[in-house]
């Protein structure tokens, strides 16, 4: 690899795979991504057919040597693949205990949202808001006493608001889900549907977080109005 670099081969290399740092933190491989990066790699280089960067791919694997050397050179705790899933939820997701606690040490945190006034509710569009829920129709049942739909069947919205985390006694959560306290608040929904795998790493909801404020506060206006069994 030094051989390779001083003559002249791009530190950035890479290909569908993966960029030559991911390749490294998968593996473990400390010398070879201190030569990347001594080279000049870009620690947050966004590579592979997932756009991950070199992190994600050391979070999970679970190689905490390579995180540890990646977070020193300046990586990004909570940088996002195309998917929007930030280092930790991957780790989460294979189980990578130790990661998640050292990620989370280092910093890895979900998205901040502001808080929602009431006016902002008041004026939200419920229609606009049901409209924009379809799309949560293809896992999770809308009406009291509804069966979930679908291949991947998720918990009831019905009577979601307020209403006890990970308490739906027919259904079997995730660690991610199960480990949350409290209830569904407004708030607390806001957060979740912002940044679904910040907020609750190794989450199985595949949906990427809604970043269009307006949009958020429409969807939890149509949630307001669904009655609970």
């Amino acid at each position: 690899m030094a051989y390779l670099l001083e003559e002249g081969a791009p530190a950035d290399a890479a290909t569908s795979f993966g960029s030559a740092l991911q390749i490294a933190a998968r593996g473990n491989h400390v010398p070879v991504l201190t030569l990347l990066l001594d080279a000049g790699a870009d620690p947050d280089l966004m590579a592979g057919e997932e756009s991950r960067t070199a992190l994600h791919d050391a979070a999970e694997r679970g190689a905490l040597d390579a995180a540890r050397l990646l977070l020193e050179r300046g990586a990004e705790v909570n940088a996002r693949t195309k998917m929007d899933h930030p280092p930790i939820h991957l780790a989460a997701r294979r189980e990578r205990a130790e990661m998640v606690a050292y990620l989370a040490e280092a910093g890895a945190s979900p998205r901040a949202v502001d808080a929602i006034a009431a006016t902002e509710l008041d004026a939200a569009d419920a229609e606009a808001g049901r409209i924009a829920a379809e799309e949560c129709r293809g896992c999770h049942a809308m009406e009291a006493g509804a069966p979930p739909p679908g291949r991947f069947p998720a918990p009831s919205l019905a009577g979601i608001v307020g209403r006890e985390k990970a308490v739906q006694a027919d259904f079997p959560y995730t660690a991610a889900l199960s480990g949350l306290d409290g209830s569904w608040t407004q708030e607390e929904i806001d957060r979740f549907i912002a940044d679904p795998t910040g907020v609750a790493p190794g989450t199985a909801m595949g949906h990427a977080g809604i970043q269009d404020r307006a949009k958020r506060i429409a969807i939890i206006a149509h949630l307001m109005s669904l009655q609970a069994e």
